[in-house]
């Protein structure tokens, strides 16, 4: 067994088996920058080397239908599906995160959020969805950020505190250094360590991944931005000036890039050849795929 058929092994022994999140991944990565769509019979084979059966994709596709991340087609027998109208703008939310910069333009300032005035259940919902914006709980309501985004924490306070009650400051960080406020709050020891497990599992690849066929390149460049976008959905995104040392961050991105852009030419070859719609090939990319990373 090759370093890549270990890594798919690995894949199809973890439980719960999450279907939707790989092809949310699959989409996002290697479908919607060429047109968005594809025949459900297609999907099936793509998922198939992650141990996705038949059942459980077209289950799993029913439920993305229905909370419409996707739309269905049918033309005779066959069934395709389209990433709906209204989740684009969902997926290019998500993937900016994955392919997007990791290094917030930063004014020295930290952001503080109180959330004290709203009643209960606009509190929760509202905490929830600042979360979701990096916002960090430093204890019950206050939250702190290094760098939010000034629209979307506002529309977010827009629908929770219509009042205007809310306080909302920032300021430079006055006792100790920003590092050591780092590392007592965001607690990164267990985020470092799902970025150098990343690495351990990945950079055998940069070796033996030149001998790859187009499927199993495919594949593995699917897994590779499958498990980093599960770490980035944890990581807070803060400034490297204010990391401890051996900032893992960086070097599992450096890894992901260059493992990317040695798979990528295989891997859109193998989509190329495989994968179709009810209106003929995939459309090309309008850019190179390893393009969308910025740096």
């Amino acid at each position: 067994m090759n370093h890549a058929e270990k890594l798919l092994s690995e894949f199809r022994a973890q439980r719960p088996l999450r279907a939707s999140s790989l092809i949310i991944t699959l989409l996002g990565d290697s479908i919607l920058n060429r047109g968005g769509e594809l025949w459900l019979k297609d999907l099936i084979r793509l998922l198939e080397p992650f141990g996705i059966n038949d059942r459980l994709t077209r289950t799993t596709v029913h439920r993305l239908t229905s909370e419409q991340w996707l739309e269905g087609v049918t033309v005779g027998r066959l069934s395709a599906y389209r990433v709906s109208d209204s989740a684009r703008p969902l997926f290019k939310k998500a993937f900016e995160r994955v392919y997007g910069a990791t290094e917030p333009n930063w004014d020295g300032r930290w952001h503080l959020l109180c959330l004290d005035s709203l009643d209960s259940e606009m509190k929760n919902s509202a905490r929830a969805e600042l979360a979701d914006q990096d916002w960090m709980t430093l204890g019950g309501f206050t939250l702190l950020h290094v760098s939010p985004n000034l629209s979307s924490t506002q529309d977010i306070l827009s629908r929770f505190d219509q009042g205007g009650h809310c306080i909302w400051t920032a300021g430079e960080w006055i006792g100790d250094s920003n590092g050591a406020m780092v590392r007592r709050v965001y607690q990164l020891d267990d985020l470092y360590k799902r970025y150098q497990s990343f690495c351990e599992r990945f950079e055998p690849l940069l070796k033996s991944g030149a001998s790859l066929d187009g499927s199993m390149a495919w594949s593995m460049r699917t897994l590779l931005i499958h498990e980093y976008r599960k770490i980035m959905l944890r990581d807070p995104h803060l400034p490297t000036s204010v990391l401890p040392t051996g900032n893992w961050t960086r070097i599992a991105r450096d890894l992901c890039v260059e493992l990317y852009r040695s798979l990528e030419d295989r891997g859109e070859q193998y989509l190329s050849d495989e994968v179709s719609t009810p209106s003929g090939p995939l459309s090309p990319s309008t850019t190179r795929p390893s393009a969308r990373f910025k740096t």
